[in-house]
């Protein structure tokens, strides 16, 4: 077992897949990473959102404990850089996970996002207050 987040062998590619998203976009979310990391295919992820998977991990390509270790980096890193856990929003009720736990759908669920102070782009005006 891996003791410290810091010696994990997956961190570095966490990491990597943040920036790149972070790059384009102020919210990361377990999704996107997990595409990336190529963990889930993308055509699963779509059959999941119209409701032709039950729930998410049938989808799965990786292995769930290889999956529930990234969602766990994923998370140890978003917060370590400031980035704000904020609750996903989905048109409607999907299940993420087959035991339905909420351990486990707030860990899929969870977007991270920039402080709005850095996702908003200056404008050169101050706010009134």
């Amino acid at each position: 077992m891996i003791s410290s987040p810091k010696s994990d062998p997956m961190l570095p590619l966490v990491v990597e897949v943040v920036s790149e998203i972070l790059e384009s976009t102020p919210i990361v979310t377990p999704l996107e990473v997990l595409q990336r990391l190529e963990a889930v295919d993308p055509e699963q992820v779509e059959r999941w959102r119209k409701g032709q998977l039950p729930y998410l991990e049938r989808g799965i390509t990786a292995g769930l404990s290889r999956v529930a270790r990234l969602l766990r980096l994923l998370r140890e890193h978003a917060l370590s850089i400031g980035l704000t856990a904020t609750p996903g929003k989905y048109p409607r009720r999907l299940r993420f996970s087959k035991r339905g736990d909420a351990e486990s759908e707030q860990a899929y669920s969870t977007h991270f996002a920039r402080p709005k102070s850095e996702a908003e782009p200056a404008t050169g005006v101050d706010p009134i207050s």
